[in-house]
């Protein structure tokens, strides 16, 4: 009984990851869109999160089993800070920033190459196993993803690249600082994330619009509620369960996939296509995630409760 408890767990660990994946493969196009109204990155980072904020707010009057579960978290209030400046301010305003100053299939690549270090804490920490499918599938991944980048000729944006490395680290750090602290109730969670996220996001905003409160055009309001309701809460919720039903390491290793949703996204869209050098990176990163997703290599995963 146990057992298939664990299994499942497992996949709905891994089915979360790889629908988290899916939802942030879009916060590039929806940038894209964002900047192309005149929106500057630091109003996106910061608004996006706002909105977010208001939106799980509003659940928050309604609900009053809501409301109980975010007061009882008032207790991890200093965990909560942590995880928020980690996920969000630094994911949100470094990885915004990259992608105003690079293109959308480098930079989605780049925030996840700092994977790694996830794995290796993970591994080191909380003593999940490095067996040989996982090492082999991290190897897959991310030779998949660098061929995918490199097959389209990307030109190098080295500024581009470093934001989006500080935003991956953070990242990266808050799916390890997830399943350390093991926070209880994802969603009543996301409102302190918020909360803190916004404030902190305040500040290079306020600074960068020379301490002036600018407001986002009206024809790029779509694209901000868009970046706020999916990839922001909805992947970001994602996310945060499949830490609880998932190693962290197998997590990270998942949502590397968001560069190859992000290219096809990129093709259908914009019609862009990728040459035969991507496609084998693509063929690389679906099979290193299928030999991750299917391994029986259970005995690592530990049972955890359901929020």
């Amino acid at each position: 009984m146990f057992e298939i408890l664990r299994k499942r767990s497992h996949a709905i660990g891994i089915l979360c990851a790889v629908l988290a994946a899916i939802i942030n493969s879009s916060i590039g196009i929806l940038n894209e869109f964002a900047f192309s109204k005149g929106v500057k990155y630091q109003d996106v980072a910061f608004y996006k999160t706002l909105i977010a904020f208001i939106i799980i707010t509003l659940y928050l009057v309604i609900s009053q089993q809501f409301r109980a579960q975010v007061f009882y978290l008032r207790k991890r209030v200093k965990e909560l800070l942590i995880l928020s400046f980690t996920g969000v301010f630094c994911l949100y305003f470094f990885e915004t920033w990259a992608f105003s100053e690079s293109n959308i299939p480098l930079t989605a690549f780049m925030i996840y190459a700092p994977g790694i270090i996830t794995v290796i804490l993970s591994v080191v920490f909380l003593k999940e196993r490095a067996t040989l499918k996982m090492l082999f599938s991290v190897c897959m991944v991310f030779v998949g993803c660098y061929l995918l980048v490199a097959g389209n000729v990307v030109p190098v944006y080295g500024e581009g690249i470093l934001y989006a490395f500080i935003g991956g680290l953070g990242y990266g750090f808050f799916i390890f600082l997830s399943k350390i602290f093991k926070i209880e109730y994802a969603f009543a969670a996301l409102w302190w994330c918020f909360l803190f996220g916004s404030i902190l996001l305040f500040i290079p905003y306020y600074y960068l619009n020379d301490y002036k409160v600018i407001f986002f055009p009206l024809n790029s309001m779509i694209y901000i509620v868009l970046l706020a309701a999916f990839p922001t809460i909805l992947g970001f919720l994602l996310t945060m369960y499949a830490v609880r039903h998932a190693p962290a390491s197998y997590v990270q290793i998942l949502e590397t996939s968001d560069p190859l949703f992000a290219s096809v996204a990129a093709y259908i869209i914009f019609s862009q296509t990728l040459s035969n050098i991507s496609l084998h990176g693509s063929a690389l990163i679906l099979i290193g995630l299928f030999i991750l997703s299917f391994s029986k290599k259970n005995k690592e995963l530990k049972n955890v409760n359901d929020f």
